[in-house]
């Protein structure tokens, strides 16, 4: 995947030394804070109050951010903010402090020097930074006291963690200037003598990792010069010393991943292509970010142009018109289409992450690798196949639902992954299902089977929770029903399977059309719950309650409580004189002669007899018909 974000990066144009090296903020970030420096009559920077302006993508080489690790200061006197108090206490603070560490080389002054105008320069550039350094840590406590009354002036904390509405920056100014206009700033980037663009990916920890006239890991060719923490999106990191191959030496780490300054800079313009929203690259699937990144299976770069613009096209072209109708899940799922149409020249990968402090974390949540376009459109068709098919019995017709007097929605049964997603979730009340839900994605594009069991225990879970408080279940069941149905109509559905004897059986249509039903133990729990829920509409129209909810244990259902409930259900019908059912309770003691409920969990009983509760509209008794 590495190679083909350096694909990329090699058709983007060179920028200028700062436009490479200089960071966009990027998009969310709306309020920018300046702690205002001015010089006072002897030359020395003093802290003046806190001022505001509106961020602007414009002034990209005035904020002049750069970066730093997940502890600590970024690389400049710039940073965006998390939390506002922690932000500056744990980012800004320390920052001159940071960026005179990390470039004192820069500073250092060497003795034998003839150039009187550059020593003269960088004394007062240094002196310059130790006085600003020296009042910002001086006055912290005013400082953070003006900066959030000033925050508060313009409504930008939004809760008591002080996140900033709508995203912030926090920077400083001196004498005005901002700080990608302030020569002490600006010039250890401009006038080092060393490319600044690669400098992080050889100096980093206090230490320099580079070796001399060794193979590049990128480009295969050898090269005057290779480095050795080259980390475009952190695939691996040096920090921890059981991650060097130079064993406990960080200057050995140019062994692990030698990369190029050629190669370092294309890796960079291919990551700045894939960040910019405006490429559709970086994407959004279920509530998780995921970059899209194509990978031809043979180089060619005209080819790979091509794709990269045919996407960016074509998504835009469906964004407008989703956005405009409303269908943002769709929006977000069209993609798979718009790819499962490419040539099979060129394969996917799709990098879920996950971006903690402003993005100085970056975790890759999930990796899928060269996802084939034949693979994605095997993908939809089978989705198109269940979600279209003609059935007798339209178990998944949509559903109308009044939302207030002006508002009526349709609501659909159509499979997405956001029905998945429905299930595994991530919330305070029900858990963190977000490993899960990946890995079901992951096996889904890679094809690896997936356990009934291990769908079923967590379904059953949410829909037992909802049945608890007396919620409605009836719609989890028939998106948890849909899912299954494609990942069996994908052939990864790992189940038990049985093969019945060739003799007539009741309700056969039914079961032709749901052939996953292929066992007189599901069928004959399957149409309990049908006769379960019958028994509860008459007891609510009689009672205006639903006593009979008791008996069925919370929905938690195996072998003796199927076996108890029939009679039970007999008996209460005959008591309302309402008995309509007789062919379908013969149906279920025709199934239950045969039935092997030792063979089934009670998960795989439950889903069955609740998925026969939701669906026993669907067989109304001519009788029954009258009376409603």
């Amino acid at each position: 995947m590495i190679e083909a974000l350096y694909e990329i990066g090699k058709l983007q144009p060179e920028e200028d030394l700062l436009d490479e090296v200089i960071e966009d903020i990027g998009k969310g970030y709306k309020h920018v804070f300046k702690i205002v420096f001015v010089t006072n009559e002897v030359g020395v920077p003093v802290y003046e109050k806190i001022g505001y302006e509106e961020f602007s993508n414009d002034k990209k080489l005035k904020y002049f951010y750069k970066r730093g690790g997940s502890q600590g200061s970024d690389n400049t006197p710039t940073s965006k903010i998390t939390l506002l108090t922690k932000t500056f206490e744990s980012r800004m603070v320390k920052s001159i402090e940071t960026f005179l560490n990390r470039n004192k080389n820069y500073f250092q002054i060497d003795l034998i020097d003839t150039d009187e105008v550059v020593k003269d320069f960088k004394e007062k550039a240094k002196m310059i930074l130790e006085y600003l350094d020296k009042e910002l840590k001086s006055k912290k406590e005013l400082i953070l006291v003006d900066l959030k009354t000033v925050a508060n002036e313009y409504g930008c904390i939004k809760n008591e963690k002080e996140e900033i509405s709508d995203g912030g920056v926090l920077t400083i100014t001196l004498d005005g200037k901002y700080v990608g206009d302030t020569p002490s700033f600006r010039s250890p980037f401009t006038d080092s003598g060393d490319d600044a663009s690669v400098k992080s990916s050889y100096e980093k920890y206090g230490t320099i990792s580079k070796s001399k006239n060794k193979s590049c890991y990128i480009c295969k060719q050898k090269k005057q010069e290779v480095f050795g923490f080259a980390s475009t999106f952190q695939f691996y990191t040096v920090d921890k010393d059981g991650m060097i191959t130079g064993g406990f030496n960080k200057n050995e780490s140019w062994r692990n991943y030698p990369v190029c300054a050629d190669c370092v800079k294309s890796l960079e313009r291919g990551k700045k292509y894939i960040e910019n929203s405006d490429n559709h690259l970086r994407l959004k699937f279920c509530g998780f970010n995921y970059f899209l990144i194509p990978q031809l299976i043979l180089n060619d770069s005209e080819l790979l142009s091509d794709i990269l613009s045919r996407i960016k096209s074509r998504y835009s072209n469906f964004s407008l018109s989703a956005k405009e109708s409303g269908i943002i899940v769709q929006l977000e799922e069209k993609v798979l289409e718009i790819l499962s149409e490419e040539c099979n020249l060129v394969n996917f990968n799709f990098v879920f992450f996950e971006e903690k402090q402003s993005g100085a974390v970056f975790n890759i949540l999930l990796n899928l690798q060269e996802i084939a376009p034949s693979r994605m459109k095997f993908l939809i068709e089978s989705k198109y196949k269940i979600d279209e098919e003609i059935r007798k019995y339209d178990i998944f017709s949509p559903v109308l639902i009044t939302k207030s007097k002006k508002e009526i929605i349709e609501v659909k049964f159509d499979f997405t992954f956001y029905k998945i997603r429905e299930f595994y979730i991530n919330s305070n009340i029900e858990g963190n299902y977000d490993k899960d839900f990946l890995a079901i994605v992951n096996d889904i594009f890679i094809g690896k089977c997936i356990k009934l069991e291990f769908l079923l225990s967590r379904i059953l879970d949410k829909v037992r929770r909802k049945w608890s408080n007396g919620e409605n279940i009836n719609f989890n069941i028939l998106n948890a029903y849909k899912i299954i149905l494609f990942i069996e109509e994908i052939k990864l559905l790992d189940r038990r399977r049985s093969i019945m004897t060739d003799e007539r059986y009741p309700y056969e249509d039914f079961f032709n059309e749901n052939p996953i039903m292929d066992s007189e133990t599901k069928r004959a729990v399957f149409l309990e719950g049908v006769l379960a829920e019958k028994l509860l509409s008459i007891q609510y129209v009689e009672r205006g309650a639903k006593p009979f909810m008791a008996r069925l244990n919370g929905l938690k259902i195996d072998g003796k409580i199927a076996q108890r409930l029939l009679p039970e259900m007999i008996n209460k019908l005959e008591q309302y004189k309402k008995n309509y059912y007789r062919d379908l309770e013969s149906a279920i003691s025709t199934y239950m002669l045969k039935a092997e409920f030792e063979k089934y969990t009670m998960d795989e009983l439950s889903f069955y007899f609740t998925l026969g509760m939701t669906l026993s509209k669907k067989f109304l008794k001519e009788k029954e018909n009258e009376e409603k």
